[in-house]
């Protein structure tokens, strides 16, 4: 039985209508459907196409990938075995600069000492020999007539020459010799008054060495007849 959209619709009338409208509906419904399958089939066969060049390919893939992973693995490991030797052998190059270091940081030192010491024993011996080159004063003995007054003074020590008396007072001093004094020889030094004598009088004896060098000796007479060395 056949329906219309109110009710019951005549069978003839009713049923062509259905089928008038389901076969123009349907059809263009089937032609979308056979270009579909015709479409299909190429894309079908383009497919089977690219799968026979694949396989190939494929399985290479498949045997490649394993052996990828393989050498991945073994790699790591080979780094890892490459970084721990790298890693001692730098642990090993610090240790040995350190240990340079602290060489040279004692042998810097030991010569720092050594040149100490040298200069020391250089300065020591300087010191002696300036010391042994010195003349030593002693007194023998000393007289007076009227103004003059003389102290004779023996070298106890190095020989000297070119003495000279320096002396800014108003009284009269001279040492002689004046040209060279040797060692164990009796010197004079005499003292001319000009006026009031008052002490302690103050002078200095310069004179050359055997080093060859000028120095000076500063003396001071406490009282008439004295002599005393007050320092270089």
């Amino acid at each position: 039985m056949c329906w219309g959209l109110t009710g019951p619709a005549p069978k003839a009338s009713r049923c062509w209508s259905i089928r008038h409208d389901s076969a123009h509906s349907v059809r263009p419904a089937w032609n979308d459907l056979v270009d579909h399958v015709d479409r299909a089939g190429h894309l079908a066969e383009i497919g089977h196409r690219l799968l026979h060049v694949t396989e190939p390919v494929g399985g290479l893939a498949g045997v490649s990938a394993p052996l990828a992973l393989f050498w991945l693995v073994v790699g790591y490991f080979q780094q890892g075995r490459e970084l721990s030797v790298n890693t001692r052998a730098l642990k090993e190059q610090v240790r040995e600069t350190a240990l340079l270091a602290q060489n040279s940081a004692r042998q810097a030192a030991a010569a720092e000492l050594q040149a100490s010491l040298t200069q020391t024993s250089q300065q020591r011996e300087r010191f002696r020999e300036i010391v042994d080159a010195q003349p030593v004063l002693r007194k023998t003995n000393a007289s007076s007539a009227g103004p003059v007054h003389r102290i004779n003074l023996r070298n106890d020590g190095g020989p000297v020459r070119d003495l000279k008396v320096e002396y800014g007072g108003p009284h009269e001093l001279t040492f002689s010799p004046s040209t060279t004094w040797a060692s164990g020889d009796i010197g004079h030094l005499q003292l001319t008054q000009n006026g009031t004598l008052e002490f302690p009088v103050d002078f200095a004896l310069s004179y050359i060495d055997r080093l060859d060098e000028r120095r000076s000796k500063r003396l001071r007479m406490p009282r008439i007849f004295d002599v005393d060395e007050v320092g270089p």
